[in-house]
Formats: C-alpha cells, structure tokens, sequence
C-alpha cells in the first residue's frame, strides 16, 4: 500500500473512531499558546503551584504580547509561586 493510502486509511479510522467514542478533551486548553505556557511551567514542578502561576498570569495579563511587554521582574513575581 502506497502512503497516500496509508494517510487515508489513517483518516477515515480517525473519524469513525471519534464518531464512536467522541473526543475526549483531558482537560487541555483551547488556545495552543495557553497550552504552551501550561506546559511550560508544570515542567518540574507541583501541580498546584504551576496552575496558581498559570492563572495568576492569565488573571494579570489580558493577552500573551502583553505579557511580553510588561516588566520581566512582574512576569518573574508571578510565576516565582510555581516554583519558577
């Protein structure tokens, strides 16, 4: 079987599956940048502390480039709770 076959055999079990059994969301979050910085910050570090700096920057900060912008010793007092 040549890949181009391949892929849509691929595909089409993908949407039978998720027509079966849905998808699951496993609590990911809907923007990938979100889920970027989520995942950055659980790296090596307890579970409540990196949720309580995840959502102290998203509580701070009304977009990403904002965060950009802003001081990096108000970035660094937010996230220092997880432990980062």
């Amino acid at each position: 079987m040549e890949i181009d076959g391949v892929i849509a055999l691929l595909r089409e079990l993908a949407r039978v599956l998720h027509l079966v059994y849905g998808s699951p969301r496993l609590g990911n979050k809907e923007d990938p940048v979100d889920e970027l910085v989520y995942i950055i910050l659980s790296r090596k570090t307890r579970e409540d502390a990196y949720q309580r700096a995840f959502d102290s920057l998203k509580a701070r900060f009304a977009s990403w480039e904002e965060l950009l912008d802003s001081p990096r010793e108000e970035v660094m007092r937010l996230v220092a709770d997880g432990g980062l």
